[in-house]
């Protein structure tokens, strides 16, 4: 006999018009709650701190009632230990952290941090068609859950003066090692994880430990470039004219309230192809026990919507991995349509950071 029809299917009832989704009522019952709380505290590095001058009126007029704190860290590695001291004793400051990747991963086994992807729920910010590589190409960790990056800038290799180096001084990193430069390099102190070391992985990378061992005992020894941990102080010896060059020394920030002043218009940045590198600007970290955790679900998914990436953009000069969103900085840009150099800010970054930290401090001991 012949098998019995299967019984058709029930029709799937169209949605009244007007009526709200799943996760419009979620995001509805969200932003009360936060608004309950009434506060958020994150804390970004001092190259991401001018988001504030965007970010911070932009979240408070979209979800007023709602007062956004944010502090600012000169180094994500000094800070990450900072946090888990505090959590060790018993406090908790910090929403959110915007923080570089390799310190951060190390939080991880001490228990320091809350996976960020169960924060996030938005379907207009889970869409593959609106990010370059799709939205999971943003997470920094191979797990693909705790840190994430909505920014991506290309190292912008040194900055010069440009009444002290003149137009095709610089062509290749080997120039850096011109006696002519010797003592008037300065750099942001590579033994940390910083701006500093980002050309110095890349370079490594690019070349070899070996070759890299030979260029670094004569660039950071023998060219006795000027060490220092301080952003605001670095960029503002190269706006003084106190050093000719600066290997990732210049807060974008930082530099931009000195050109208000007038001041800064003679530094430029020059690319040299072994400093090439791609980095996250900054990821994004859900630190544990949050103090307000309804605005921090709340910050983390606007942050990722097509509004609230652009004032972050605008604000950090950074530009974003959302399609949607106009190029910041074309110089920094990295093109989907073209190969990304070494990308550090990663977990295979990090592990690529730790081994040259370790020869830096070789070469510096």
């Amino acid at each position: 006999d012949a098998a019995p029809a299967p019984a058709p299917s029930a029709p799937v009832p169209a949605q009244p018009a007007g009526s709200k989704q799943e996760w419009e009522k979620q995001w509805e019952e969200l932003v009360a709650a936060a608004k309950k709380e009434g506060e958020i505290v994150y804390d970004v590095t001092r190259s991401t701190s001018g988001a504030e001058r965007q970010v911070v009126p932009d979240f408070q007029a979209a979800f007023p009632g709602i007062r956004v704190t944010q502090t600012v860290s000169d180094s994500s590695n000094v800070f990450a230990q900072k946090v888990l001291q505090e959590q060790n004793a018993g406090l908790f400051t910090w929403d959110l952290l915007f923080m570089s990747t390799a310190p951060f991963l190390s939080l991880i086994p001490a228990g320091a941090l809350t996976p960020l992807r169960s924060m996030i729920f938005r379907p207009d910010v889970l869409d593959d068609k609106v990010w370059n590589g799709g939205f999971d190409a943003g997470w920094n960790d191979s797990e693909k859950k705790w840190g994430y990056t909505a920014n991506i800038n290309l190292g912008p290799g040194v900055w010069i003066n440009t009444d002290m180096v003149a137009d095709g001084e610089l062509k290749t990193v080997e120039d850096l090692l011109n006696p002519k430069w010797r003592g008037r390099i300065a750099w942001s102190d590579p033994r940390i994880n910083g701006f500093g070391w980002g050309p110095l992985i890349a370079a490594r990378v690019a070349r070899g430990d070996q070759w890299f061992r030979e260029f670094g005992q004569k660039l950071l020894i023998e060219q006795k470039p000027a060490l220092n941990r301080d952003t605001r102080q670095i960029t503002e010896w190269m706006v003084r004219g106190n050093y000719a060059i600066g290997v990732w020394v210049v807060a974008v920030p930082v530099l931009a309230e000195f050109k208000a002043q007038g001041l800064g218009k003679n530094l430029k940045t020059v690319p040299l192809a072994d400093f090439r590198y791609a980095a996250s600007y900054k990821p994004d970290w859900l630190p544990k026990q949050v103090p307000h955790p309804n605005a921090a679900k709340l910050f983390i998914n606007w942050w990722l919507t097509k509004d609230g990436n652009t004032s972050w953009s605008k604000g950090a000069e950074a530009n974003s991995r959302r399609k949607d969103i106009p190029i910041i900085d074309k110089d920094i840009y990295a093109d989907p349509e073209k190969p990304l150099p070494f990308m550090i800010d990663t977990q295979e970054g990090a592990k690529e950071a730790d081994k040259t930290i370790a020869i830096i401090k070789e070469i510096l001991a």
